[in-house]
C-alpha cells in the first residue's frame, strides 16, 4: 500500500495563541462575570463592594469629563487659530496694493461680516466664563 500526501486544502488550520488563550480562559483579559466572582471571593462585605463600584463609576465618570473637556480646549485652540488666519488674511487685503490682492471687493466684505460678526466673539467669551468659573 501507498500512502498519499494529505490534500493541503482537507488541513485544517491550528488556532492563533489569542484563541487559544480565549478557550483556555487563563488569560489576563476577563470578563465580568470572572472578576464579579472573585470580588465576591475576596471577603469583602457588600457595602464595600458597592463602595469600590460606585468609586470606579465616578472615576470613569470622571475621565470622560477630562477627555471631553480636552477636547473642548483643543477646539477653542484650533478656532482662535484658523479665526487669525481670516483676521490676517483680511487685513493685508486691505493693507496691500490693488496689484497684491488677491481677493475681490465682494469676498472682503464676507471676510469682514465674518471677523467683525458677534456669532464668534459670543463663543469665545462664553467658554472664556465657563472657565473662569
Amino acid at each position: 500500500m501507498t500512502q498519499s500526501t494529505p490534500d493541503p486544502e482537507s488541513k485544517i488550520p491550528g488556532l492563533s495563541p489569542e484563541e487559544e488563550e480565549a478557550l483556555s480562559g487563563s488569560g489576563e483579559k476577563s470578563d465580568s462575570g470572572t472578576a464579579e466572582s472573585r470580588m465576591f471571593a475576596s471577603g469583602k462585605s457588600a457595602d464595600e463592594i458597592k463602595q469600590k463600584a460606585e468609586e470606579a463609576e465616578a472615576n470613569r465618570t470622571e475621565k470622560f469629563k477630562d477627555h471631553f473637556e480636552n477636547l473642548i480646549v483643543c477646539g477653542v485652540y484650533a478656532s482662535a487659530f484658523f479665526f487669525g488666519l481670516v483676521c490676517l488674511c483680511w487685513l493685508l487685503n486691505i493693507i496691500f496694493p490693488d496689484k497684491w490682492r488677491w481677493l475681490s471687493a465682494a469676498e472682503i466684505s464676507k471676510l469682514q461680516g465674518f471677523v467683525t460678526g458677534g456669532v464668534i466673539a459670543s463663543t469665545a467669551l462664553g467658554q472664556i466664563k465657563k472657565r473662569i468659573q
